[in-house]
Parts: structure tokens; sequence; C-alpha cells
């Protein structure tokens, strides 16, 4: 109650006197699906167009660690790319966790790397992405190059 009090008075007084209460980190900017329903990498459009990119892992702890003197109260790592993709993922989440700050990933979970899934276990929200209830269907959303 008293973040969300100064975040008030900040706003009024057009002064920062406290974190934002959430924290969103693209630590990504490609995937490894193309599904049609996608607003960034759908084969239909050309929404995104940057070049593949992915962030370094001590610009990351930098931001954790001024998050967390800011008074930031969660972390999301929403996925406009796959952040299971990301090598650092698993340190990145670990370094979320010692700042003891909660973390909220969104993921397509195709990844089949182990050291990723287990360093999953830790966050405190995983949302999958699950673009159909048959195989059958999901593979119609895919584009064509998706394989099994």
């Amino acid at each position: 109650m008293e973040k969300a009090l100064l975040r008030l008075i900040g706003i009024k007084k057009d002064k920062v006197l406290t974190g934002p209460e959430r924290l969103e980190i693209e630590i990504i900017n490609y995937c490894n699906i193309n599904c049609l329903t996608c607003w960034f990498f759908s084969p239909l459009g050309s929404f995104y167009k940057e070049k593949p990119w992915k962030m370094e892992l001590e610009v990351f702890k930098r931001i954790i660690n001024e998050a967390k003197i800011l008074g930031v109260e969660s972390v999301c790592i929403p996925g406009i790319g796959e952040p299971t993709l990301h090598p650092n993922l698993p340190e990145m989440i670990l370094e979320t966790k010692k700042a003891r700050l909660p973390l909220h990933i969104a993921t397509n979970l195709t990844v089949t790397s182990k050291r990723i899934l287990k360093s999953l276990c830790l966050c405190d929200r995983i949302d999958i992405t699950l673009l159909a209830p048959t195989k059958e269907l999901y593979k119609e959303l895919q584009s064509p190059s998706c394989s099994e």
C-alpha cells in the first residue's frame, strides 16, 4: 500500500519516488515457431522485422539490481521472443530469485533442454501459450515450416 501511494504522489509531483510495481524485461527478440496468430512473427504479416537479438547476462543482472533498489515488486519476462531460447535463462531466473523478486515468464514451452526446464521450476508463474486443443488444429495454425 505504501509503495502504491508513493507512485500516486510521484505522478502528482512529476517525480519518481519508487519503482514500478512490475518490471517487464524482454530478453530475446526471436522465436522458434511462426504461429499464424502471433502479433510479431506471423508469416501473414510483416509486423516485426528486427535483427535477432538477445540481452547480455551482465545487463540483465544490472537491471535486476536496479529494480530491487527502486522497489520493484515483481519481474515479468513476457516473450515477444521465446525466452527459453536464451542460453542464459537459468542464470537470469536465479538472479531474479536471489533478489527475492517474484518472477513471471511467458513461453511456448517447446524447449527440450533439461537445464532450461529445471530452471523454470523456480518461477512463481509460467504462462504457456497453447494455440489449439488438438494436434491437427495446432498444425493448421502454424506456418508450413513448423515441424512436428
